[in-house]
């Protein structure tokens, strides 16, 4: 318990502040578009915040440089999210 007390504010209201608007967009978008869609463009967005906190070092981790492979794997993330639109 004395350790959650030293947790950063940023934590709390950081996570629950993105984790209901990540619940909220896919409850909204999953109709509109379709699970695949939504999820991928999530997992896209999940993949881009880690390789930002990669590259600067953000929250304490290792630093990771991008490099070509890392941008790479990232468009063709991307690329899949907009491929999953086309019926």
């Amino acid at each position: 318990m004395s350790a959650l007390a030293g947790t950063p504010w940023w934590v709390w209201a950081g996570g629950g502040l993105l984790g209901a608007f990540a619940v909220t967009a896919a409850l909204i978008g999953i109709p509109r578009v379709s699970a695949g869609i939504v999820i991928g463009a999530q997992v896209f967005g999940q993949l881009l915040a880690a390789v930002m906190i990669d590259h600067f070092g953000w929250l304490g981790v290792p630093r990771v440089s991008l490099n070509p492979w890392r941008v790479a794997g990232a468009i063709g993330l991307f690329i899949s999210a907009v491929l999953m639109q086309h019926k």
